[in-house]
């Protein structure tokens, strides 16, 4: 899963459970930041999820042809990935909470959208650059290398 459709899902699901539409271009920094840490772990829920039905479709095979003290490995590979996906589901939902926590007190306390300074963001999931760093920069949050000057810094 690209990190962008990661993103779009976390904003689907804030606008879900916050009951309106979700527009980013109107969160503050730290709300924008939030929603790209979620959509790093949406990412790993995704692969976690993918594996566990893997290794559940491979155990079913496997286990009809080898002993049963073989099969204890396997299980343990699918309870393992079990938990990994049930970790990753509660924290992405802990994070959604807060995040829509954040949203709902920013709209009652009137907070203007976004920065007054030059915000720049990362192409790939929009967290927020540094506007002091010239050259190639690596966003913290995707791992995106970003060129500065592309991006309109000063």
């Amino acid at each position: 899963m690209r990190p962008e459709d990661a993103r779009k899902e976390v904003v689907s699901k804030v606008a879900a459970a916050c009951g309106f539409e979700v527009d980013e271009s109107t969160l503050s920094p730290g709300t924008r930041q939030a929603i790209s840490r979620l959509a790093a772990t949406f990412r790993e829920l995704v692969m976690a999820e993918q594996m566990l039905r893997l290794e559940k479709r491979s155990h079913g095979r496997v286990a009809m042809k080898i002993r049963k003290g073989l099969r204890m490995a396997e299980d343990e590979k699918v309870v393992r990935y079990g938990s990994d996906a049930e970790r990753l589901r509660s924290q992405l939902n802990d994070g959604v909470g807060a995040v829509v926590r954040q949203i709902l007190d920013e709209r009652e306390a009137g907070r203007p959208p976004g920065p007054a300074a030059l915000e720049l963001r990362c192409p790939s999931c929009g967290a927020n650059l540094d506007p002091a760093s010239t050259g190639a920069v690596r966003c913290a949050y995707c791992g995106t290398e970003c060129d500065m000057e592309k991006l309109g810094a000063p």
